[in-house]
């Protein structure tokens, strides 16, 4: 009985100096990326494939990192209310938005926290303001000029002209191309117009055969119906591939319409048959090629920006803007090096659609 007795106050010991043990281990360190993209409305198709591929690269990471998505409904007041939420009640370490007028929104009150700011949109504006932004995607400046190098020097067209909102990166994408051709006839409207009857016929009457433009899906596809319907011969040059075609244009417009489109994209044309592409359509097979590309760009900010946090510990805000700097090495899919000036660096390849598919010529 004493022997029992003994037994059991050792063991009754043991399970406490166990527990306060584990009391005393340091709880294990979480990340939280705060992501701000369309989830309803325009532009959710590629918010909602962002996300997916973001994901698919927290599943491969030994990171401990939260996700936590807000939908900016592609309007700046609720991403704003979004920023707030995240910064403030989740406390997030890196804020993430997709799209200009979500990341112009929120980039002062990012700056005015000192939060990292990276965001995917066409401009470099934010920068400029915020020094704790940091830019990935594609840039409006570079793209559009190399572009229009290549529509010049291929002889893709005779008279040139743009049909563009009147936006930062439409402006931008306008001066870049005029680095090459500076005799472009000049075509603006209101972001979120969906008759543009009236400019295509001016284009017509000034004899354009070819017109440049930047647009959101629901502009891309009333362009597109609305070129078929007036019959005019002008083709199209656009900015970027995986935004320009998606699958409902492919099935409403007639293919005479859309082939002989060039578009610039910053994805590699053989991205389906990367490790990366072929894990994406195994979880999602019936991914569309823009639904692809986007999930390409989610998961290239989960794979530099949790190769940043790693050099840090949560919350330490200062340290994580220099790590994302400084961040190399980081298992790109797109082949980047990292950040430079803060600008993800990444390289351009030109596509010619035809017989219902983009193929990469330069």
């Amino acid at each position: 009985m004493k022997i029992f007795k003994v037994i059991l106050i050792i063991t009754i010991i043991s399970a406490a100096l166990i527990g306060f043990n584990k009391l005393q281990e340091p709880a294990k360190s979480e990340y939280k990326i705060g992501v701000i993209a369309p989830l309803s409305g325009a532009g959710a198709i590629y918010g909602e494939s962002y996300l997916k591929g973001a994901e698919l690269a927290l599943d491969e990471t030994q990171a401990n990192i939260k996700l936590i998505k807000q939908d900016s409904k592609f309007e700046g007041k609720a991403s704003v209310d979004a920023a707030n939420f995240l910064l403030n009640v989740e406390k997030v370490d890196v804020l993430n938005t997709l799209f200009h007028l979500p990341s112009q929104s929120v980039s002062s009150i990012a700056k005015a926290q000192k939060t990292p700011l990276v965001y995917e949109a066409y401009t470099r504006s934010m920068l400029e303001s915020n020094p704790y932004a940091f830019k990935a995607h594609f840039d409006a400046i570079q793209g559009c000029e190399q572009l229009m190098q290549y529509a010049k020097q291929t002889a893709q067209y005779a008279k040139i002209g743009v049909l563009m909102a009147q936006t930062e990166y439409n402006q931008l994408c306008l001066q870049g191309m005029k680095k090459v051709e500076p005799n472009i006839q000049e075509h603006w409207y209101t972001f979120g117009t969906t008759d543009f009857k009236t400019l295509l016929t001016k284009m017509h009457n000034q004899d354009l055969d070819t017109f440049m433009t930047v647009m959101i899906d629901f502009e891309y596809a009333a362009m597109f119906k609305q070129l078929t319907e007036l019959g005019y011969p002008m083709k199209v040059m656009c900015a970027t591939a995986s935004e320009c075609i998606y699958p409902q244009i492919r099935s409403d417009i007639p293919p005479e319409v859309l082939d002989g489109t060039l578009a610039i994209d910053f994805i590699p044309p053989n991205i389906r048959d990367t490790k990366m592409g072929k894990k994406y359509l195994a979880k999602h097979p019936k991914a569309s090629f823009v639904e692809l590309n986007y999930a390409v760009s989610g998961y290239e900010m989960i794979k530099y920006t949790s190769k940043a946090l790693g050099s840090c510990r949560p919350s330490e805000k200062a340290c994580m803007v220099e790590a994302l700097k400084n961040v190399k090495n980081y298992g790109s899919i797109l082949g980047s090096p990292g950040f430079d000036d803060r600008v993800l660096q990444v390289s351009n390849k030109i596509y010619s659609y035809e017989n219902g598919q983009w193929s990469a010529v330069e």
